[in-house]
């Protein structure tokens, strides 16, 4: 183990609500010997140290009895296997910023030798990819070692409980600890490419807020599509509590009886003053015909007063944003060209990849955040609470499972979801 000794950085942040927050001088990463990390961690700070985004040494904790070379080759190896062609002085740069501290998470010496590793660190960020029922242990034993002081930040990974209860438990544990201002919930969604953007669209175009009510928009459709199944992952999918693609119950470490679904479709309302009445539906699932996860705001029909001329009504008009894997933002509107005997839908699209190039990966996006103090792409414990809440009727009393095919859109009763409301629109990707 070697003592951190880069020079840190003392600059601020603006964060949401035009507080100011310090940006880590240092980031120490519990469990990254792990899966996570070689799958996401590794690639995504190497991305972060090509686009110039890092400033901070990085400290891995973990069991294993590593020296700081033995990280740096595991976290080479890990970059490659991502399918990433490695830069030497890109990746130079952020193995230079590399140290190892071995350690039993349940022994008080492994938190002093972690505070001996960061130094003089006045804003350190601890990454806790471990299972939750670590994190109180760990938070406590970084506590006690003097290290989780204002402006330190302290970053989880899911679940955050398994139902309502165990969340609010978790919390309380945690918070004995720490505040919660300073503890970052990680949710991959939520580091999309559009999520923000969404935001700055609504806000920064003047034309948008008038309209975005109950009085113009008629539904939202949110489709998390994935043409992929779960085929290495059964161990992982069946302990999950409603459609299922047909061949998942033969999946190696899935139940002969499993009634897991691979597909999910429903529909949420917004008990507020601006979106009363205006239905959210939500479609995620495996085995699609596509990949893709979109946002599409479907506005009211126009009255077909001094439309009666044509044949067809127009039809309602539509503001896409699509998140992942591509990213862009499309208009669908009404128009009558002159060429035209009818009107027709036509669409006005920016695709983001062909404006900017290659937009970042959620984890680097959710990484970076958490460095620089930028909370909004955090889950809150509220927020959390409120997921429990809405969700844990449908756990303990699931409807039952619908089979669908490999590459069908889903099963045929999810287009009652709709009822009222027209049909699912197929999510946009490129030609």
């Amino acid at each position: 183990m070697s003592t951190a000794v880069e020079s840190r950085p003392r600059t601020f942040a603006v964060q949401d609500g035009g507080r100011l927050q310090r940006v880590a001088d240092v980031f120490v990463i519990f469990g990254i010997t792990g899966d996570l990390a070689k799958v996401m961690t590794f690639n995504s700070l190497y991305r972060l140290e090509q686009r110039g985004l890092l400033t901070c040494p990085i400290v891995g904790v973990a069991v294993s009895d590593w020296s700081d070379d033995d990280l740096r080759s595991h976290a080479r190896e890990a970059i490659v296997n991502c399918g990433t062609k490695v830069d030497e002085s890109v990746f130079d740069r952020l193995a230079a910023r590399m140290s190892y501290v071995s350690g039993d998470f349940g022994q008080a010496d492994t938190y002093e030798r972690v505070a001996r590793a960061i130094g003089e660190a006045e804003c350190p960020v601890f990454y806790l990819e471990i299972p939750p029922f670590l994190f109180g242990r760990v938070i406590k034993g970084l506590t006690e070692a003097g290290v989780t002081k204002q402006p330190a930040r302290v970053v989880v990974e899911k679940p955050f409980g398994h139902d309502l209860e165990s969340a609010r438990e978790l919390a309380a544990e945690i918070h004995q600890y720490i505040d919660e201002s300073q503890l970052y919930r990680i949710d991959h969604f939520l580091g999309k490419m559009g999520i923000g953007e969404i935001i700055y669209l609504r806000f920064a175009n003047a034309m948008f807020e008038p309209i975005w009510n109950r009085n113009y928009v008629s539904s939202v459709q949110i489709t998390m599509a994935e043409s992929f199944g779960v085929e290495d992952r059964g161990h992982f999918y069946d302990p999950v509590v409603r459609g299922q693609y047909e061949g998942y119950r033969a999946i190696d470490g899935v139940a002969p009886d499993s009634t897991t679904e691979t597909y999910a479709a429903l529909r949420l309302e917004i008990e507020n003053w601006r979106w009363s009445g205006v239905p959210f539906f939500l479609r995620t699932g495996k085995c699609l015909p596509i990949t893709q996860t979109e946002l599409r705001v479907v506005f009211r029909r126009p009255p077909r007063l001094g439309f009666a001329a044509w044949s067809r009504a127009p039809e309602p008009s539509q503001l896409v944003v699509k998140m992942d894997p591509s990213t862009g933002i499309r208009f669908l509107v009404d128009a009558q060209r002159h060429e035209a005997v009818e009107p027709e839908q036509i669409s006005l699209d920016m695709e983001f990849a062909q404006e900017g190039g290659e937009g970042p990966t959620p984890y680097e996006v959710l990484l970076q955040a958490a460095l620089i103090g930028d909370s909004k792409r955090f889950t809150r414990q509220d927020g959390v609470e409120q997921c429990w809440r809405v969700m844990a009727p449908l756990l303990e009393n699931p409807p039952p499972v619908h089979p669908y095919a490999k590459g069908s859109w889903g099963p045929e009763a999810a287009d009652q979801v709709l009822a009222g409301h027209g049909r699912w629109h197929h999510p946009w990707v490129a030609a």
